[in-house]
């Protein structure tokens, strides 16, 4: 106990010196160059300009030269701007080096741990075992195209509801399907103006939940379509929102918060109980079998990808030849050979710009690594799922409660 204390001392001391404190102020300098010159891009795109998340929407069209076109685009107006790219992640690089330095810590991924009472450290190499021994056989039948990772087992005409609001109807149903306690809260939201779901004009790209402690109520923002991606996106936002709810039942503010990583489970796992409960009770069976089959490759994928940014930016924080830009692209190249075989990119230029196309790897660094440790676990707790359901959601909703009391190693074991 002495030494926990000794070391929790030191690494105040360190973080609140003059020195520590420059380089945080530092750094959301350099974030906000990033953030500025990211939506100040308009691409062009079929004889009009656009943006890089409307690009990225597009990897769920049904044409393919759509989708083949919004990929390249995207990644020829990063091949443009490379320079500034690299140059604002080679500022952001050399800021949480000198801090990685100054904390005394081995690497910049174990003081990221630290700052953020990540627990995930000890479980990623079983998670990327588990991944490249289970998953990537299966994934790895036949290559495909990269712009077509979001629908491998989809026909044409894709699954669409007739509109937003049929979707939002169907997801009542099924929440209420998987727990009338989730329609409760869901229909709660919805009476608290806590829910903003619809697209509009001007309103801004994304999704996304906080919480509202003062209330203690969710709320879910989001631009809901009528394809079944969104229709996952407000199961993912909705799992985020149960969790939040039943964070804020604990009295002790302090311990509300959860850890990333099980934050994402409680999001990833919600995705697939609606998954499952929604295909089972709305949908004819050849159509059940494509959207789950579909929705599990997108999950298996995610965490590969995941796992591969992981590798990437742990390599590239920890040895000085990633300084260089060039060097960096040649690692993303070669990482996309180790964990991502099956994709062909004879048909696509600038492959090795893939890791610039996340803009998490430049404001949030190793989030990637908590996608992969959820994603991993929602595996386990679907299995669960599918062979005794009132029991695994009993232990879901206590999961779920815990808040910020249970670290994601000791929640491994639902």
């Amino acid at each position: 106990l002495s030494q926990i204390r000794f070391h929790f001392l030191k690494n105040r001391k360190i973080l609140m010196s003059l020195e520590y404190s420059n380089l945080e102020k530092e750094e959301p300098v350099a974030l906000q160059k990033f953030k500025t010159f990211l939506n100040d891009q308009k691409i062009d795109f079929q004889n009009s300009k656009t943006t890089f998340s409307y690009l990225n929407s597009l990897q769920n069209h049904e044409d393919e030269n759509i989708r083949k076109n919004s990929l390249q685009s995207s990644l020829q107006s990063f091949k443009i701007h490379e320079d500034k790219f690299q140059k604002i992640f080679d500022e952001l690089l050399f800021i949480r080096r000198q801090k990685t330095i100054l904390s005394s810590h081995k690497n910049y991924f174990e003081l990221n741990q630290f700052e953020l009472e990540k627990s995930t450290s000890k479980i990623l190499p079983a998670i990327k075992e588990f991944a490249l021994q289970k998953i990537l056989p299966e994934m790895n039948f036949k290559k495909i195209n990269p712009w077509d990772t979001n629908i491998q087992f989809l026909d044409l005409p894709f699954f669409e509801f007739k509109n937003p609001a049929e979707l939002i109807s169907v997801f009542e149903q099924t929440i209420e399907k998987i727990h009338p306690s989730f329609l409760e809260l869901f229909l709660k939201m919805k009476k608290e103006n806590c829910l903003d779901l619809y697209s509009r004009q001007n309103k801004s790209a994304g999704a996304f939940c906080v919480t509202l402690h003062h209330t203690k109520l969710p709320f879910i923002f989001a631009n809901l379509g009528t394809k079944y991606k969104d229709f996952m996106t407000l199961s993912h936002e909705f799992g985020h929102a149960v969790h939040a709810y039943a964070s804020c039942a604990i009295e002790n503010c302090l311990t509300r918060q959860a850890e990333i990583a099980v934050c994402e489970t409680a999001s990833f796992t919600m995705e697939q109980f609606v998954n499952s409960k929604m295909t089972k009770s709305f949908l004819n069976k050849e159509t059940i079998t494509k959207q789950q089959k579909n929705h599990d490759w997108n999950l298996k994928y995610l965490l590969l990808l995941s796992l591969q940014f992981f590798e990437w930016e742990n390599t590239v924080y920890n040895e000085d030849i990633y300084k260089n830009g060039k060097e960096r692209n040649a690692l993303w190249k070669q990482l996309n050979r180790v964990y991502r075989p099956f994709l062909d990119w004879s048909q696509t230029e600038h492959e090795e710009l893939g890791w610039m196309t996340r803009a998490h790897v430049f404001h949030s660094p190793f989030y990637f690594s908590d996608y992969a440790c959820a994603s991993w676990k929602s595996f386990e707790w679907t299995k669960l799922f599918y062979e005794n359901e009132d029991n695994t959601l009993q232990k879901y909703i206590s999961f779920l409660g815990a808040g910020g009391r249970l670290s994601f190693l000791s929640s491994i074991k639902p």
